[in-house]
Formats: structure tokens, sequence, C-alpha cells
């Protein structure tokens, strides 16, 4: 499998951090965490990413060989990676920033307004 990962999914891998499971207090948390560590470019990055290798054009050991490149230092087993990777970036397509501001106080200066 030859294929460039962006960047931008590497900061999406870095909201998995250790420990990360201690500071969240629902699953949504998680989704909305990693959407505030990009920018409106970068998800759209992420997204147009995503779409691509969940195309069907790669197989589950393809797309855990593709997050284990990530920043992440969680492994997603048990057959989840394609229902894990889905779920991103269906929550990335829906994130909508609140208009009190970022839950997890991430800023980004060049998020545009």
């Amino acid at each position: 499998m030859k294929i460039e990962i962006p960047d931008e999914f590497q900061n999406v891998g870095a909201a998995m951090f250790d420990g990360v499971f201690d500071m969240i207090e629902t699953e949504d948390d998680i989704y909305v965490m990693m959407a505030e560590f990009l920018n409106t470019e970068e998800r759209r990055t992420v997204i147009a990413f995503l779409d691509e290798i969940l195309s069907g054009d790669y197989s589950d050991a393809d797309l855990e060989e593709i997050w284990s490149k990530s920043s992440s230092s969680y492994y997603i087993a048990n057959g989840k990676i394609r229902l894990f990777l889905t779920t991103i970036r269906d929550r990335l397509k829906d994130y909508r920033e609140s208009k009190s501001g970022r839950k997890w106080g991430f800023t980004r200066s060049e998020e545009p307004k």
C-alpha cells in the first residue's frame, strides 16, 4: 500500500493522546476534540483523505496501518477501524463550532472567520 498521509491527519491522531479518556465526559467529546485540533481548511483536507481511504479501495488492514502512522497512541482493534474512521469523517463533516467558542479551548489563529 502506497498512500500519502496528510499532516492534518496526524492532528486527528494527536487528539487520541494517553489519558484523553480521563478528560472526556461522553464519546462525542473525543470527536469534538478532534475537530478542534483542526482549522476549517484542515478539516476539509482530513475529510477528503478519509473519503479516499474509506472508498472501498483499502482493506481494514490498510486502514489499521494508516491509523498506526497517525500521532495517536491508541490502537483500534477488533475490526472496528472502518467504523471508527467513518465516524471521525462524519463527525468532522457535521462539526460546527458553538457560538460560545471551542469546548476544549484549542485556538488556531489561522481559523477563518
